[in-house]
């Protein structure tokens, strides 16, 4: 579904850029608890499929979102320039209007890769945070090689370098070698996956850029929050996550043994555990109200 920010919830187009969003809503739509899951780069809803399978999780409204110039949601032709805080704005009037058509009680982030850093922009963006965040390969902010990978599609996209061509250099090395030979069969699928959901290449780069070249110094929402990570991620290794997890004594953090980028995907018995647990523990209080000053505010705000 398509969802305009201007027209959809009055949001003033003077104040920022109006960015276009597609989203789907899967589960029980009746629910009153809604996750809402971000993406990581190149990948949209499908890439959630091992949750969407999950009885527990699906249960709850699920929101899936195409961010600006990802798969279903192609930039408009006169827009060639937005920066970080235009998507966050755009992501957060379509998560009020779903709240308010849902009937909502409870709201629960989900963040995958960079789709983490997305999120807890929006938890630091709101006035009434959600009730949890959870980052899943992921933190507040991307490490070097998170940088080193976004300037190098950049440059192939600089480059008009041909889609087929540009995916096969980087899908590879988000996976442990075990999940490359289960999938070795389905190379030609997997490829033509990234390739279709990417379609809109300069809208792409626009939104990797707005990405890249966000400047806020982020800061963890002291809401409940809770880190699933690999001891082998290439992307987000435990040297990027070691300082958010000794500045943030009340973040709750689960360590897999795998060598990937996407647990989800790779373990999703053991993440679907610890995310369904973690959700209905935190459904059943109100989530602090704060304003932005209060982010230097360290202490756990956890049931």
């Amino acid at each position: 579904m398509r969802f305009d920010p201007a027209v959809d919830h009055g949001q003033d187009s003077g104040k920022r850029i109006n960015l276009g969003l597609d989203y789907k809503l899967k589960g029980n739509l009746d629910s009153p608890h809604l996750l809402v899951f971000f993406n990581g780069l190149f990948h949209g809803e499908s890439s959630w499929v091992k949750q969407q399978r999950c009885r527990k999780l699906s249960q709850m409204r699920m929101l899936f979102i195409d961010y600006p110039g990802c798969g279903n949601a192609a930039l408009a032709p006169h827009i060639n320039h937005f920066d970080f805080d235009d998507i966050a704005f755009a992501i957060l009037a379509l998560i009020e209007q779903v709240q308010q058509q849902g009937a909502t009680q409870t709201t629960h982030f989900i963040g995958y890769s960079l789709g983490g850093m997305v999120a807890n922009r929006l938890c630091e963006l709101m006035a009434q945070p959600p009730h949890s965040l959870t980052f899943i390969n992921s933190a507040p902010s991307i490490g070097e090689k998170a940088h080193y990978l976004i300037d190098n599609v950049l440059l192939m996209l600089r480059a008009k370098l041909a889609p087929e061509l540009l995916f096969s250099q980087i899908y590879p090395w988000f996976f442990s070698d075990l999940y490359l030979q289960k999938i070795k069969g389905m190379k030609a699928y997997v490829l033509n996956s990234y390739v279709e959901y990417n379609q809109d290449l300069a809208g792409l780069g626009q939104f990797l850029q707005a990405c890249l070249n966000q400047d806020h110094t982020p800061k963890l929402s002291p809401i409940p929050s809770m880190m699933l990570s690999c001891d082998g991620d290439p992307l987000f290794p435990p040297e990027v996550l070691t300082p958010w997890l000794e500045q943030s004594p009340c973040l709750e953090h689960h360590a897999l043994r795998l060598s990937s980028h996407v647990a989800n995907l790779e373990a999703p018995n053991q993440v679907n555990t610890w995310l369904a647990e973690f959700i209905q523990r935190h459904s059943q209080q109100q989530p602090p109200q704060h304003a932005t000053s209060q982010f230097n505010n360290k202490e756990c705000q956890h049931g």
